[in-house]
C-alpha cells in the first residue's frame, strides 16, 4: 500500500504547482520609456486603469474618412481605439498616414475612457504623442 502516499505526494505537489501558476497570471503592465505597455485587450478589459495614462499600444492602423483608430488584428473588430492626433507632438502628414494604412504600429499617448471617438463608436480615444511600427 505504498501507492497511497505516492499518489497524495503527487496531488499535493500538482495543486502546489496550479496555485503557483494562477499567482504569477496576474500580470502587471510593463513600463517603457514611462509609458504603460498594455494591449487592447487589457484596454477594453479594464479601461479605468488606464484612464489618463501615458500608454503604448500595439494595433492595426485604420486611416478611412471619419474612422482613424488602431484595432486588433482582425477586421470589423469591435476592439478599437480612436486616435486623436490634435496637438501631436510629432506632426505627420496625410501621406504618411496612408503609407500606414492597415499596418502594425505602436502607438505611444495618453488614453481617455471617456472621450468615445467619432459617433461614440470606439472604446476610448488615444491623444497621440507617437507612432512607431
Amino acid at each position: 500500500m505504498k501507492l497511497f502516499p505516492a499518489l497524495s505526494m503527487l496531488f499535493f505537489c500538482g495543486l502546489l504547482a496550479l496555485i503557483l501558476a494562477s499567482c504569477e497570471s496576474s500580470k502587471e503592465p510593463k513600463m517603457e520609456d514611462g509609458f504603460l505597455v498594455c494591449t487592447i485587450a487589457d484596454i477594453v478589459e479594464n479601461p479605468a486603469d488606464f484612464h489618463l495614462k501615458k500608454v503604448k499600444v500595439p494595433g492595426v492602423f485604420t486611416y478611412e474618412f471619419e474612422n482613424v483608430c488602431i484595432r486588433r488584428n482582425w477586421p470589423n473588430s469591435a476592439d478599437k481605439i480612436w486616435l486623436d492626433f490634435s496637438g501631436s507632438v510629432t506632426t505627420l502628414s496625410p501621406e504618411i498616414l496612408v503609407s500606414l494604412k492597415e499596418e502594425k504600429i505602436v502607438v505611444s499617448g495618453i488614453y481617455h475612457m471617456d472621450q468615445k471617438g467619432h459617433l461614440d463608436n470606439y472604446q476610448g480615444t488615444i491623444q497621440c504623442l507617437g507612432i512607431s511600427n
